[in-house]
């Protein structure tokens, strides 16, 4: 009697354990991670490093160096045209009269409905934008936090992953690793990727055609790439559509061209390089998880919530038919 009941304390203090661990990392979940993705991205670069340098903390020091010039310097100039754009963007069409452009096609509570969901879309990259700058500090923290996990991660992620694989609760162990292994190469190189690529050709064809502030419908465009069917076609379309009833024909058809033929077909040239057929993800998942990662962790969610939710129904997929027998 006695050893069941420390048995059943013991395991209560192990779950206060775990709980107070949980609240201490809590605040820095989406950092934590930001950074396991951004290491196991660049995983392959640091291993190349490692081979030809010998010396592990030397090549995990240089590739941290390569990510943070890769992300957060061109990040750091992102944001502050950002800002300046998403404004700009905003008292553009707040002073434009929509009823005057749509008056000859739509009726007035059409015209009340897309002045409303214009002035929400803007008001929420004008904010989103504002928070962002306003809380610098908070992530001139975040970022230095995100490195030096990322550093470690790469200096020790191979006695990590052997450890995780050594306690993992499963008989199927390498099977579950391989499949987890192809699928996150899937979410992390293909479709993130994909978005990336979009969103730089949006904002470029948007430069081109002289439509406003392509860098922030770039932006809106690499976020757009997630929705299943429509994808990209949510910002470009509009846009060419609000040009040609403006009367600027050149820029409306060129960014309907545009989009149509260079923008959503790079999903179908680049897509094969990186996804075999055997390791595709339903969009509607992706989707899912880009929208439930954005409320639960923020920015990072778009990526954090898709590969978390593709990992967790194939983990069930795997485990369902061992419960089953």
């Amino acid at each position: 009697m006695i050893s069941s009941h420390n048995k059943y304390f013991t395991l209560i203090i192990f779950a206060a354990i775990l709980y107070l661990i949980f609240l201490l990392i809590k605040p820095f979940i989406s950092i934590i991670l930001g950074s396991i993705i951004l290491a196991y991205a660049f995983w392959p670069i640091n291993k190349k490093l490692e081979a030809k340098l010998k010396k592990p903390t030397v090549s995990a020091a240089l590739t941290t160096i390569l990510i943070f010039l890769i992300i957060l310097v061109p990040l750091i100039f992102i944001l502050n045209i950002l800002t300046i754009e998403s404004i700009s963007a905003y008292q553009t069409l707040k002073g434009q009269d929509i009823s005057a452009l749509t008056s000859s096609f739509a009726d007035e509570k059409f015209t009340g409905n897309i002045q409303g969901i214009v002035d929400k879309v803007l008001l929420f990259f004008v904010e989103t934008t504002s928070k962002l700058v306003l809380s610098i500090p908070q992530l001139a923290l975040d970022f230095f936090l995100l490195f030096f996990l990322i550093f470690y991660l790469l200096k020790d992620g191979q006695k990590v992953v052997s450890i995780a694989k050594t306690h993992f609760p499963s008989k199927n162990k390498s099977v579950i690793y391989s499949k987890f292994e192809r699928l996150t190469k899937v979410l992390i190189y293909g479709t993130i990727l994909i978005a990336i690529l979009q969103g730089i050709l949006g904002g470029v064809g948007f430069a081109i055609f002289k439509i406003e502030s392509p860098i922030l419908w770039g932006s809106a465009m690499a976020i757009a790439s997630f929705i299943p069917i429509i994808g990209t076609a949510i910002i470009w379309f509009p846009a060419g559509i609000y040009k040609l009833i403006q009367g600027n024909f050149v820029s409306g058809i060129g960014i309907l061209l545009f989009g149509g033929l260079v923008i959503s077909t790079v999903d179908n040239f680049v897509r094969p390089y990186f996804v075999s057929s055997k390791a595709k993800v339903h969009p509607a998942i992706i989707f899912l998880g880009v929208l439930g990662g954005l409320k639960l962790f923020g920015f990072t969610g778009i990526i954090i919530g898709p590969l978390f939710l593709v990992l967790a129904l194939e983990y069930m997929g795997i485990r369902a038919p061992n419960l089953k027998s």
